[in-house]
């Protein structure tokens, strides 16, 4: 879980970086045990402390980039953004959809490529095989 103020900035991670393994008492995400952990360390940071706002930006923000998210699909996801026109939008979502054809052709001849490998790895073995027995003989 990450959280800031125009103070701190600060992260929580709960996890054990040997395993990708279930915690205790079951599934344990970033808005639970974590967030409250956060939450505990930033009230007594900011105690006794003024508020403070924000800054206003500068600029408009810039057009937003892809990004990957290995906790779900893995596939590049553009990040949302409600300053872009209908047009923008619709043009984001056609080059989108044109990646991800892409990518399934890309895995579709990966794995053909794979059954291929393992084609030429079982003739190869089999070779091997009987050069072994030759050799036996």
């Amino acid at each position: 879980f990450v959280g800031y103020t125009p103070q701190i900035a600060t992260a929580v991670w709960i996890g054990n970086p040997a395993c990708n393994c279930e915690m205790k008492g079951g599934r344990v995400q970033g808005g639970t045990t974590a967030a409250k952990v956060w939450y505990e360390f930033m009230e007594p940071y900011h105690e006794g402390q003024p508020v403070v706002d924000f800054p206003e930006a500068d600029e408009e923000p810039a057009r937003s980039r892809y990004i990957r998210d290995p906790w779900s699909s893995g596939k590049e996801r553009r990040s949302p953004s409600t300053r872009l026109s209908e047009e923008e939008r619709d043009a984001i979502e056609e080059e989108d959809k044109a990646k991800e054809e892409a990518e399934r052709e890309r895995q579709r001849e990966l794995r053909n490529s794979s059954r291929t490998t393992t084609t030429t790895q079982r003739e190869t073995n089999e070779r091997s095989n009987d050069v072994i027995e030759c050799a036996r003989t």
